[in-house]
């Protein structure tokens, strides 16, 4: 069974949210994660999560639908303990006033006022001086501790760099010259396998894991090779095998498919994603939990 996917989380808005909402946040994300956009090979896989969240979200009858299933969720993974302050007790009607005392204590002469005074300069000198210490020790050594303690987690948005690799050694994807990517984990917004990667590392802690095909883009199906008419290209492009096109699918939704024979009327394209069937090595660096 597939897990289940939070499509609030992954489109960012409320449960509550309006139609013109959930559109408004599609957007700004399909500006980030599209292929035309972002050729990122992690930035298909979440772009695919972001489609199909958005289809659920903007159709009433599935959202109701999936809201059921989201309530249930959150219901088995969440509870709540009322507590409440305890209450001071009255004070008892039949309960006498203490009687006040005399004043026994003897009061300073005259003549020892001043050196009281100056001891007690001295004294808030001596307690201000070693505040100016302690208080910038203390802020040290907190955030220092914080941060050498602090390990990702579930719901977490951090910035990762990372180099990613095939079996044969071939570079398929980076971050080096770019932006440390930058995502939540549980999100749905990379491959599960890097998900599960990033959870327990700290802040500078670098790793190498390999991820099995079927934890990254799945397994590679030969019924997806699609033939196209080449009348249906578009103008002006010569097609080659291994070039890569984006197709706008009967959904609406566009994926990256690749040619992989070319003939006088028909092309034939690869509609697997690139990396379907393909084992990922992933050398894995958490820049930063925000």
């Amino acid at each position: 069974m597939a897990s289940f996917e939070d499509y609030y989380e992954i489109l960012q808005v409320s449960p509550s949210a309006e139609s013109e909402v959930i559109e408004a946040a599609y957007k700004k994300l399909a500006q980030k994660y599209h292929p035309d956009v972002n050729r990122s090979s992690m930035a298909a896989g979440k772009m695919k999560k972001i489609n199909i969240a958005h289809d659920v979200l903007r159709d009433p009858v599935q959202r109701k639908k999936y809201h059921a299933e989201w309530v249930q969720q959150r219901g088995e993974k969440t509870s709540y303990a009322e507590t409440s302050p305890p209450t001071k007790p009255k004070p008892s009607s039949k309960s006498q006033p203490r009687q006040k005392q005399p004043d026994t204590t003897r009061k300073p002469s005259p003549a020892t006022q001043p050196l009281k005074k100056k001891g007690k300069i001295i004294a808030y000198a001596i307690a201000g001086l070693f505040v100016l210490i302690a208080i910038p020790l203390i802020l040290m050594n907190t955030i220092f501790s914080t941060h050498s303690a602090v390990t990702a987690k579930l719901g977490d948005t951090v910035q990762v760099n990372y180099i990613g690799t095939l079996t044969d050694g071939t570079v398929f994807d980076t971050s080096a010259g770019r932006e440390p990517l930058e995502f939540t984990i549980g999100a749905g917004l990379v491959v599960p396998g890097f998900d599960e990667a990033i959870k327990g590392m700290k802040v500078g802690e670098k790793k190498t894991i390999t991820i099995p095909s079927d934890e990254a883009y799945g397994p590679r199906f030969e019924d997806m090779l699609v033939e196209i008419s080449r009348d249906k290209l578009p103008e002006g492009r010569t097609p080659e095998v291994g070039q890569q096109l984006l197709a706008v699918q009967s959904d609406g939704r566009q994926a990256i498919v690749t040619i992989t024979s070319v003939s006088d009327n028909v092309v034939v394209v690869d509609t697997n994603h690139p990396l379907a069937g393909k084992d990922l090595t992933f050398e894995i660096e958490l820049v930063k939990i925000l």
